[in-house]
């Protein structure tokens, strides 16, 4: 038998190892991927979460006061400003946080129902027979759901029910 030839080698073996170093590709390309979805990937750490729930505390907070002391005829303007806090604050956040995993999705959820909850009260502050008017609160709701699913303090989304009344007051002129 004849020795083989070097072109024959390298047509047999070269095939070969471009075959196997392909297979290790996607061995390490699927262990990636399960070590992606077992440690939540890319998505929101555990500190990112709580400072944004933090910071949707220090918004809550005012504006919940601030709905709940607001009595028909008196100015609104505390609770607007207030309002106005909360919404640019989860507006803001939602643009900069992942909302990869379970906490990324969770917040997304939090931040989503803010912006809604907050939305309808700046709406119906300017107009209080604002077709939102109706809707504040089951929003808040919403928002205390959401924020209790993500660890939150729903308790801080408080005086819905008495923005609605004055709000309601105000547009039969009382």
């Amino acid at each position: 038998m004849a020795p083989d030839r070097p072109d024959t080698v390298a047509r047999r073996w070269v095939p070969r190892a471009v075959a196997l170093v392909a297979l290790f590709g996607v061995a390490a390309a699927v262990v990636g991927a399960v070590a992606g979805v077992h440690d939540g990937g890319d998505g929101l750490s555990p500190a990112q979460a709580a400072a944004a729930l933090a910071q949707l505390d220090a918004v809550n907070r005012p504006l919940g006061e601030r709905l709940v002391a607001l009595r028909s005829g008196e100015s609104a303007r505390p609770a607007q400003a207030a309002n106005r806090a909360a919404y640019q604050l989860a507006g803001r956040l939602r643009a900069k946080l992942s909302t990869g995993g379970d906490l990324g999705a969770a917040l997304h959820d939090v931040l989503a129902a803010e912006i809604g909850y907050t939305d309808a009260i700046g709406s119906t502050m300017y107009n209080p027979r604002s077709p939102l008017r109706d809707r504040i609160v089951a929003d808040a709701g919403v928002l205390r759901a959401a924020l209790t699913a993500a660890n939150g303090n729903p308790q801080l989304v408080r005086g819905a029910e008495n923005f609605v009344a004055v709000a309601r007051a105000r547009a039969a002129g009382r």
